[in-house]
């Protein structure tokens, strides 16, 4: 389950990057949203009036206020570890996923191939561009510190289900159309809380 403020940020994600966010926040349920209208207002507030859909296009109304106050600076400034999803993490490229390492003493050198972030230094095929341990599967960038709320992961929610087990930016399955995500489809299946991987095609809770 995802804390209050990864729902913050998925919400200030999807509000950002979605043009049906109202559509995709439907599967917040009313105490979730609740929750998180209030964390934005930083007080407790009743909407035992409004609908659903109500407090939804409320919550991005409060949403895209907050974000215009932060751009015009009449906000004070944030600490690093409550900024916002809007601040972009430093990604590394593909290119510099993979470094050779000798093996062993023998007379022939073994060349083998190690992801290059130093949190995973995971060993890699010859023929591999990226790292599937750490990496986007979308861009094929990592994060130097990953934050989980920012990621999508395909997985296996019954013992004998198939997952490819990779994982993507947010970011970059809300702006790539095979993750189903904006056009609430994917291979003509209705996408309702879910996303398709765009490795495998499998669907997979958004909210877990």
């Amino acid at each position: 389950m995802l804390s209050l403020p990864d729902k913050q940020r998925l919400v200030r994600e999807i509000a950002r990057q979605s043009k049906d966010a109202s559509s995709m926040l439907q599967s917040f349920t009313r105490r979730e949203l609740l929750e998180i209208i209030c964390a934005e207002l930083g007080k407790e507030r009743k909407y035992t009036g409004y609908t659903k859909s109500q407090m939804i296009e409320h919550l991005l109304k409060i949403i895209s206020k907050n974000s215009n106050l932060h751009i015009n600076g009449n906000t004070p400034p944030q600490s690093p570890a409550k900024s916002c999803i809007g601040t972009k993490r430093k990604k590394k490229p593909a290119t510099q996923d993979l470094h050779h390492a000798p093996l062993g003493n023998s007379k022939e050198t073994v060349k083998t191939f190690l992801c290059q972030n130093v949190a995973c230094k995971a060993k890699l095929n010859p023929e591999d561009s990226f790292c599937k341990r750490c990496s986007c599967c979308i861009c094929h960038h990592y994060d130097d510190n990953k934050d989980p709320s920012l990621w999508l992961t395909c997985s296996s929610d019954l013992p004998n289900e198939e997952s490819c087990g990779m994982s993507c930016h947010l970011q970059c399955a809300l702006s790539n159309q095979m993750s189903g995500i904006l056009k609430g489809s994917c291979g003509g299946v209705k996408l309702d809380g879910t996303f398709c991987c765009v490795s495998c095609g499998k669907i997979n809770e958004l909210m877990k």
